[in-house]
């Protein structure tokens, strides 16, 4: 191969260089940002789970959790603490959501949170919280819990 030639490989080359390595900055300031976004998330449950189990008693919960089973109906006090607790839980389960959208958590993980709302539905306690929180919560969440409710109270 002459020099001649050489050369305008060469020319030729190097746009295309520029090119790929420009698509791969960008593919990964995406992927930086995703991360970003889902560490803010992470963070975010991380906080609503701790200020919620400081508020919770444990006698008063499970009491809670127990009535709420049978149907009784409960005292402030446990009220707050289940509230609270399905408070706590929904922000999980909207984390694992988005998180799950972006593709950091698999789709059995996010399956296993979809059948834990399933064993909620029939709670009046948890349908209370959910009805008084899930106008605050992302939109895509909130269509995929109110789709999985509406599923189960249909059986």
């Amino acid at each position: 191969m002459n020099s001649k030639s050489l050369n305008n490989w060469m020319q030729f080359l190097a746009p295309v260089g520029v090119i790929l390595s420009l698509i791969f900055v960008g593919v990964q300031i995406q992927q930086s940002g995703e991360i970003a976004i889902a560490d803010i998330y992470q963070q975010r449950t991380a906080l609503l789970l701790q200020h919620f189990s400081f508020a919770i008693p444990t006698e008063t919960e499970f009491r809670a959790w127990m009535k709420d089973s049978a149907g009784e109906p409960l005292n402030p006090d446990e009220e707050f603490a289940l509230t609270n607790r399905y408070a706590a839980r929904i922000a999980y389960w909207e984390n694992n959501h988005f998180q799950y959208q972006i593709g950091l958590l698999p789709e059995e993980q996010w399956e296993a949170s979809k059948n834990s709302i399933r064993r909620q539905a029939n709670r009046q306690a948890f349908l209370d919280t959910w009805e008084r929180e899930r106008f605050q919560l992302r939109r895509s969440f909130a269509d995929e819990v109110d789709g999985i409710l509406e599923e189960e109270a249909s059986k």
